[in-house]
């Protein structure tokens, strides 16, 4: 989904918070650095720069579906990154 606007908005509008306007601004938006979309890091960000953090996770895996009618996971730990403004 794309917003559309009805004037040009300048791009810098967005990177700061303004309360006014209920503008919250890109500090620590999750962002995407592979990205080549309009979550790109580079763009979201505003040119500040963006941290790297890496956590783990439990996730099912390995999933086998047993008939009839009941799937079978295992628990399996899984690295994740999140990108986020500074």
């Amino acid at each position: 989904m794309q917003l559309i606007y009805y004037e040009p908005i300048p791009r810098k509008l967005f990177c700061e918070p303004e309360p006014r306007l209920h503008i919250l601004g890109t500090h620590n938006r999750v962002c995407n650095s592979t990205s080549v979309e309009k979550d790109n890091c580079q763009y979201l960000c505003c040119g500040r720069g963006y941290l790297s953090h890496h956590y783990y996770t439990m996730e099912s895996c390995h999933c086998r579906f047993i008939w009839c009618c009941r799937v079978e996971c295992q628990q399996c730990l899984v690295l994740k990154k999140v990108e986020t403004c500074i």
